[in-house]
């Protein structure tokens, strides 16, 4: 019922607000409003507190604002003159009171929701004009709906009984057996419906009533459409059921016979949506040059701005008589823009108004599907050298890369074509959802050298698409043939500094008989994975260096990050060479054979490194102090920092992932609702099902 009286009293207020802002002499002296919206509706929204005044408690002091329940409310506000205001309103929330004496112990608690209007004087008579404070008084009326449960239970089923000494137990004071009574502890939680238990045999009492609400408050002026409304109403309501108890109710549980009422303190923000028409509209036609606006042609088309449906078209393009640009074979192209002015009927056009032919579709598509640059011209590298000038490419302002498909069906790779990607210090690699490897050389800014990456893949066999990537869009395109032509004419034949007789370092991190998961890794610079079609065996590399100081600081950190078995391997032009043999001062247990080295995963054993934990909390910023005290009482809890920046509650050690489940269960079990299974790896965090995943 409220809530389709809350929903009509809204809907007639912001309809009365507009039909009483409506202003029917609007002139050109005085311009109407957009839209003819000349009302000022001040919407607000706040939070307050819920005293009840009624039967239970009536004449103690435990119904004081400090033990009240909390309340929100939306509110609509029209004026409706400079010092009268109507206000509608909803407001919802919870009341609620506790009685402990020697003769009686009750309590209820009470959801209320409820609507209504309101009238407002802000006393704009008697006070200065110039003022941040109005202070006011309201009157109103409003309807309500209520739902009274009152505490006779423990959380166990423990029916409570008060006994004199103060206490509360198990059992009645006078039970044979009260000497074995068991002392409770009330929960607060209120689980029996008041109306429901009928102690009183008042049968179904109407749940809903109205009430006046009568009360006093003032608005703070923050701007000139923001204002702080705090505000106090006692509601007197026509109903003696909120808290169940009445004149008519039996022994001890008998109140008096005046309705119950209900106090809500209150703090609103306001926001004014609408608009004056007085102050931003008044005498404005000054501002106005009305005949320019009617002779204006910006676009010079010969038809008027007012009625142009085509502004700005350029000096070129003949228009009809609404300002639009001819088109006379209907194909979306403007005719000063067609190369075709007459292309076939039903036909589809290029961005030049030509027709596209079978033969240009059946192109793109071959070119569009394409991934491995067979489409482009990549005979490049059997071009001969005639000079080492390099060309100037100063009006380029994209950025550069060399693809590479990795996918074994379609390129098959060697492990030596693979070693000589490793060498080359700008690549990493990027494994899609698909499974396929994107072998990357990445972004330069010079168009000479990413020729020459292109030049060094295609002599060693590798098939590569150079594309240009806009800075603004982001749009990766091929670069044209014609231009890598041009440019590998006068470049030498390869990069020797990325390509041959420079050492790189890198650090294998793992190997592995199955393809991780990418969340493993994120994060990590410089990633570079390939699967070896000679072994099966899948290789993680982080970081590229070209000094070994740096290559050795970065292993330390990734066995910090997990992982236990990453080492250095040293790589020049393509070739795997010893760390002891290139001349820098390394520890004995690094110079191992890139080829032997696997981990345990690539000799059967891939659940090495795989746990399961149970996650009980994740925050991003501060710990609440309640969820820091329950964590504690669980003990043994261990945090974990994510790539989100969100540390990370887990407890428990697994190798299974039932046993995480079940403790996970008893946790839940224990009032920890939000405790979950997850998979860890190498001390990174997982998802269970790729946990489980890595187990098999």
């Amino acid at each position: 019922m409220v809530n389709r009286v809350i929903f009509l009293i809204l809907t007639c207020g912001l309809w009365a607000g507009y039909s009483l802002g409506q202003d029917d002499t609007t002139s050109i002296a005085t311009p109407k409003a957009p839209s003819g919206v000349v009302f000022k509706p001040t919407i607000g929204i706040g939070t307050g507190m819920f005293t009840f005044y009624g039967d239970i408690t009536k004449g103690q002091k435990t119904n004081l604002p400090i033990v009240s329940r909390v309340g929100y409310n939306l509110r609509v506000t029209q004026p409706l003159t400079d010092f009268l205001d109507m206000n509608f309103y909803v407001l919802f929330g919870k009341l609620g009171a506790n009685e402990r004496s020697l003769t009686r112990n009750l309590n209820f608690e009470s959801t209320v929701r409820m609507g209504g209007i309101a009238l407002s004087y802000n006393f704009n008579h008697a006070l200065p004009e110039e003022r941040l404070i109005d202070p006011y008084i309201m009157v109103g009326i409003e309807s309500f709906e209520f739902l009274s449960k009152t505490d006779l239970y423990d959380q166990h089923g423990n029916k409570y009984y008060y006994w004199q000494d103060g206490s509360i137990r198990n059992m009645s004071e006078t039970d044979a057996n009260s000497d074995k009574a068991i002392r409770l502890t009330r929960d607060y939680t209120y689980e029996s419906d008041v109306r429901e238990l009928d102690l009183d045999n008042f049968g179904k009492y109407a749940e809903s009533s109205w009430a006046i609400p009568i009360g006093i408050g003032a608005n703070l002026h923050v701007s000139e459409r923001v204002k702080f409304r705090i505000g106090s109403a006692m509601h007197f309501s026509f109903t003696d059921y909120i808290d169940g108890v009445t004149d008519k109710s039996l022994g001890d549980r008998v109140g008096d016979e005046v309705n119950d009422k209900f106090l809500f303190t209150s703090f609103n923000l306001n926001y004014q949506i609408g608009i004056d028409p007085t102050s931003d509209f008044e005498d404005s036609s000054d501002d106005y040059d009305f005949q320019g606006i009617d002779t204006d042609d910006e676009d010079l088309d010969l038809v008027r701005d007012f009625e142009d449906d085509c502004p700005g078209t350029p000096a070129e393009a003949v228009v009809d008589d609404k300002g639009c640009p001819l088109d006379g074979d209907q194909d979306g192209v403007a005719d000063y823009l067609d190369d075709e002015l007459d292309s076939p009927d039903s036909s589809f056009v290029d961005e030049h108004g030509v027709a596209i032919s079978d033969e240009m579709m059946q192109a793109w598509n071959d070119k569009y599907t394409d991934s491995t640059g067979a489409f482009l011209d990549m005979n490049i590298v059997e071009r001969p050298v005639s000079s080492s000038k390099k060309i100037e490419n100063k009006a380029t302002v994209g950025k550069y890369e060399v693809l590479v498909l990795a996918d074994s069906s379609r390129t098959n790779l060697t492990e030596s074509q693979y070693r000589n990607l490793m060498s080359m210090p700008n690549v990493t690699s990027e494994t899609k959802e698909n499974g396929d490897v994107i072998i990357i050389v990445e972004e330069r800014n010079d168009l000479n050298n990413a020729v020459e990456d292109l030049i060094y893949l295609t002599s060693q066999g590798i098939k590569g698409v150079l594309v240009e990537t806009d800075p603004k869009t982001g749009v990766q395109t091929p670069v044209s043939s014609n231009t890598i032509d041009g440019i590998a004419n006068s470049l030498y034949p390869a990069d020797e500094a990325a390509k041959s007789g420079n050492l790189v370092f890198r650090v294998q991190l793992g190997a592995y008989s199955s393809t991780l998961s990418n969340k493993i890794f994120e994060g990590l610079p410089k990633m570079f994975s390939y699967t070896s079609n000679e072994d099966g065996i899948t290789r993680y590399f982080s970081g590229v260096f070209s000094s070994y100081k740096e290559a050795a600081k970065h292993r330390v950190n990734m066995v910090e990050e997990g992982f236990e078995d990453a080492f250095i391997v040293s790589l020049i032009g393509g070739e795997k060479v010893p760390l002891s043999s290139t001349g820098q001062a390394t520890p004995i247990n690094d110079d191992v054979d890139i080829d032997n080295q696997v981990s345990a995963s690539a000799s059967g054993s891939s659940a090495k490194g795989v746990k399961f934990r149970v996650q009980v909390a994740a925050f991003g910023d501060e710990i609440p102090s309640e969820t820091l005290s329950r964590l504690l009482s669980i003990g043994n809890v261990k945090q974990r920092r994510s790539e989100d920046g969100r540390t990370k509650f887990v407890v428990g050690e697994f190798d299974s992932y039932e046993k995480a489940k079940q403790y996970a269960n008893d946790l839940v079990g224990l009032g920890n609702e939000g405790a979950f299974v997850v998979g860890e790896f190498n001390g990174r965090l997982i998802g269970a099902e790729e946990a489980l995943e890595l187990q098999k």
